[in-house]
């Protein structure tokens, strides 16, 4: 049922901004709580010293429920979570400045929508204040301000610390000292655990836009009802508890806050930098924002990437423009295919979730950024800092064809074997004589699965493999890849990643030059950490993936 703010008007007719780096404020009229909100447009220049206002972040709701916003006699609709929000903000005597983008963009007018969009990460820079509007307070909201307050008010600098350090001394212990002071201190009671999850529950804490929103403001402040509470307050919640040890923090806060916390460590916290991702170029930049902000709430998916690109452009100049006349799939499948263009590698790969033939509004290798990200990945996650634990291809390039089908890849590589059975007997696994952690971290991952190949070589690969898949060692490849033969016999589905024991360390390699050179000396390595230099000493195949 919508609810309008008095009588029906006409709906506000917008003036097309003027310049390229103009921006729409509103200003919200004064008024009491109950009444129709009022407010004034006026266009300014994103770059002008003297421009002051503060941007409003919050998660639209339901397009069903609206309320009319009035504006110079003229109405724009906006949705009910917003009228509550402005509401709350309304000073009742005096003008406020605000930047609100169901107000302040044309949200009819594509052009002008693309164009704000590329603006926004410095819309959020530049406001005085971020105002976070998480919704109305409910009977939990009082009792999780209080918790965090309390928590943000510790006035002792060793406290985490001393935490941590209690917590080395009793890991693998089933009780702990109640009486230690600093524990007694942190273990709150199930009440307050139960209210902080509730508010990190709220959906503006999974929207997509509000990473860019939160991560950019100078200063945040959160705001839920009539409650509030400053970011740098539950930043310094998030630091102490990501500082815990892992797995007396599970015990202490319980696994699904400890989970939500963890997740929000990038968004408020100002120690991360999009420095700390080295060579932070674009790309890099933009493959590591989608990697730990992938199945975000959006309401159009390709807001899970558009929402990124003003953090990943802080480094380095805008290399893609915001369309939303194109399609989520061509903007998925074409980014996917410049990010392996760009990087070399075939690290991107890695994200491809699980191949079905009711996801195949995308290309079989294209990640799906909707989703979470896959817990069936065996290869080194991009941008950790942690060194490559493989390297079937050795230090190759990705050699790819360029076409003008942006579903269709075409990889060069070696054809090395095919799943020959699968569900492989634990006699068979410990006989294999491997001391590679991460084979031991993926054989007890429930969406990875053993098999054996046609040649006799012990594997793990996603759950969904079946027999007769091809494995390849792509150049470009950290790990082995497994694909699916296709109606079309000349083309091939993406089914996943592979850890195959006797293919990892470039293996596959070795054996296609001592094939296309009898007198090559196996013993001779070397040439494998430099192939990102020179040629490849040997044929490789074409192959066609869709």
């Amino acid at each position: 049922m919508n609810r309008s703010a008095g009588a029906e008007v006409a709906s506000y007719v917008y003036t097309p901004l003027s310049q390229p780096r103009a921006i729409r404020v509103a200003t919200i009229l004064p008024g009491e709580r109950t009444d129709p909100v009022h407010v004034a447009l006026q266009e300014h220049n994103l770059d002008d010293e003297n421009l002051q206002y503060e941007a409003v972040s919050y998660c639209w709701g339901s397009v069903h429920r609206t309320s009319q916003v009035i504006c110079d006699n003229q109405a724009i609709m906006v949705t009910e979570n917003l009228i509550a929000a402005l509401l709350r903000f309304r000073n009742p005597t005096e003008e406020r400045i605000l930047w609100i983008d169901s107000i302040c963009i044309n949200q009819n007018a594509i052009n002008e929508r693309n164009h704000q969009v590329k603006l926004m990460g410095n819309v959020y820079q530049n406001a005085s204040r971020v105002l976070v509007w998480l919704g109305e307070e409910d009977e939990t909201t009082e009792l999780a301000y209080s918790c965090m307050q309390a928590y943000f008010e510790l006035k002792e600098p060793n406290v985490w610390r001393e935490f941590e350090s209690a917590s080395r001394k009793i890991r693998g212990s089933a009780a702990w000292d109640k009486n230690n002071r600093t524990l007694s201190m942190l273990k709150s009671n199930p009440a307050e655990i139960a209210a902080v999850q509730a508010l990190l529950d709220r959906p503006w804490f999974s929207r997509a836009w509000t990473f860019q929103e939160g991560r950019l403001s100078r200063e945040t402040l959160v705001v839920t009802g009539s409650y509030e509470i400053h970011g740098s307050s539950i930043s310094k919640i998030q630091d102490g508890i990501v500082a815990l040890n892992i797995e007396v923090g599970f015990c202490l806060f319980g696994d699904a806050f400890l989970k939500s916390v963890i997740r929000l460590y990038f968004l408020f916290n100002p120690k991360f930098t999009m420095s700390d991702i080295p060579e932070p170029d674009f790309w890099e930049g933009l493959s590591f924002l989608l990697t730990i902000r992938r199945g975000a709430e959006a309401r159009d998916p390709r807001d899970v990437v558009y929402s990124l690109i003003g953090i990943a452009s802080l480094s380095s100049a805008l290399e893609i423009e915001p369309d939303y006349g194109t399609s989520w799939e061509r903007l998925y499948t074409s980014l996917a295919k410049q990010f392996i263009c760009k990087s070399r590698h075939l690290g991107q790969l890695a994200a491809v979730t699980q191949y079905s033939a009711t996801q195949l509004c995308l290309p079989t290798w294209a990640p799906d950024w909707r989703q979470p990200f896959p817990s069936s990945r065996v290869s080194t996650p991009d941008h950790c800092g942690l060194p490559r634990e493989y390297y079937a291809s050795g230090s190759s390039r990705v050699a790819i064809s360029h076409n003008d089908d942006p579903a269709r890849l075409q990889l060069r590589g070696l054809r090395c074997d095919e799943v020959g059975r699968i569900s492989v007997s634990k006699v068979e696994i410990n006989a294999v004589p491997t001391r590679d952690h991460l084979w031991s971290a993926n054989i007890s991952n429930d969406e990875l699965t053993n098999f054996m190949t046609s040649g006799g070589l012990l594997g793990i690969g996603p759950r969904h493999l079946k027999v007769g898949d091809h494995i390849f060692v792509f150049l470009g490849g950290e790990v082995p890849h497994l694909l699916r033969k296709t109606e079309a016999e000349t083309e091939y589905a993406f089914v996943g990643e592979c850890h195959v024991h006797g293919l990892m360390k470039g293996e596959a390699l070795l054996k296609a030059r001592k094939m296309a050179d009898p007198n090559y000396d196996l013993g001779d390595t070397e040439w494998l950490d430099q192939l990102h230099e020179g040629e490849i000493p040997f044929s490789t195949e074409e192959v066609v993936i869709r």
